[in-house]
């Protein structure tokens, strides 16, 4: 249902938009928190298919890239490397995404 999935991205934009200000207000582990809530609730629009496929991947991948800066600067670079590799399987031709995940990792060029 066209107006289920709406409302769904609502919940899931309202929670990323929430990570993104706890990452810049440096509470790290809570924005983690809200970015894997936002991953778990895509992953259950995905499931019952209620969304395009090019909408839930765009926003899994930005999810898990954003999932990845806050657990590096939590400082778990392992755990923030697995989000992003995540993330760029999500959209493995998105080069802005990929410049984006070298960014993060300090242009170590492991993306």
């Amino acid at each position: 249902d066209n107006e289920e999935a709406t409302s769904a991205f609502g919940i899931i934009d309202d929670l990323f938009d929430l990570g993104n200000r706890l990452d810049e207000e440096g509470a790290f582990g809570a924005a983690a928190d809200a970015f894997c809530e936002s991953i778990r609730r895509l992953e259950a629009l995905a499931m019952a298919k209620a969304a395009g496929d090019e909408d839930v991947r765009g926003r899994f991948a930005d999810a898990f890239l954003n999932l990845g800066h806050a657990l590096r600067s939590a400082g778990d670079q392992t755990q923030a490397r697995g989000a992003w590799e995540k993330a760029l399987r999500q959209q493995p031709s998105e080069a802005d995404l990929r410049a984006r995940a070298n960014l993060l990792c300090d242009g170590d060029g492991l993306f």
